[in-house]
C-alpha cells in the first residue's frame, strides 16, 4: 500500500522458525530472500548468524536489484552471481511462440520491456484487456488518457485554479506528473489522438 517496502524483525524470526522445521521429502531446504535491501537493520543482524552457519543441506538465495545498498556484514557473507538482463531478441521470440504475437509488435515489446519478461507480458495482457472493450470505449479510454496527459503537465505548473482533478486523480498526479513535461508532452498526446482516429476509421 502507502507503506516503504522494509523487511522487519519479524521476518528474520519466520525464516529461523521454518529452517528448524524438517525437510518434508529429505533434501536440501532452499530460503530466498527477495530484495534483501530492504531488510531492517534488526533483521538483518539476526540472520547474520544464519548466513554465517546455516543449518545442513540449507541454501539462502539473496535476489537483490540493488546489491550495493544490502547492508555491508550481510554483503560480505554472500558469493555474488549477476544475472544479466534478457536479450531482447529471445524476449521477441518468447512472445512470438508462446502467445502468437506478430513480429513488428512483438520486437516494438521487447524493447520496451528492456530485459523484463513480465513487464512484456503486462504490455501485451493490457493490449488484449483494450482490445476487448469495444471501440466507443476504447475512444472514451483514450479522451480519458489524453486528459490526464494535460492535466499531469499542468500539474507540474503547481497552479491549482487551473487543474481538474478528482482526489484519485490527484493522488496518482503526485507520482505520475514528474515524468510528464515539455520535451514529451506533445510526443505522448500525438500518439493518443493517432490511435483515436485509427479506432475511428476501424483499423
Amino acid at each position: 500500500e502507502n507503506g516503504q517496502a522494509i523487511i522487519y524483525a519479524k521476518e528474520s524470526d519466520e525464516i529461523t522458525r521454518k529452517l528448524s522445521l524438517k525437510s518434508s521429502e529429505g533434501g536440501y531446504k532452499i530460503t530466498i530472500v527477495r530484495l534483501p535491501e530492504k531488510m531492517h537493520e534488526v533483521c538483518a543482524n539476526k540472520l547474520l548468524k544464519l548466513l554465517e552457519e546455516p543449518p545442513e543441506q540449507t541454501v539462502f538465495l539473496l535476489v537483490s536489484e540493488a546489491p550495493e545498498m544490502i547492508l555491508p556484514p550481510i554483503l560480505s557473507r554472500t558469493q555474488r552471481f549477476n544475472i544479466p538482463k534478457i536479450e531482447e531478441a529471445d524476449v521477441a521470440a518468447a512472445l512470438q511462440q508462446k502467445f502468437g504475437v506478430q513480429p513488428a509488435d512483438s520486437e516494438a515489446i521487447s524493447h520496451l520491456a528492456n530485459g523484463n519478461f513480465i513487464k512484456a507480458l503486462e504490455t501485451i495482457h493490457l493490449s488484449e484487456q483494450l482490445a476487448g472493450m469495444g471501440r466507443e470505449r476504447q475512444k472514451n479510454f483514450l479522451e480519458y488518457c489524453q486528459r490526464m496527459i494535460r492535466e499531469n503537465f499542468i500539474y507540474n505548473l503547481h497552479c491549482k485554479e487551473m487543474n481538474y482533478m478528482t482526489l484519485p486523480e490527484q493522488n496518482f498526479a503526485t507520482r505520475f506528473a514528474p515524468f510528464v513535461n515539455e520535451r514529451n508532452v506533445m510526443g505522448i498526446m500525438d500518439e493518443l489522438s493517432e490511435a483515436q482516429r485509427h479506432i475511428e476509421q476501424n483499423v
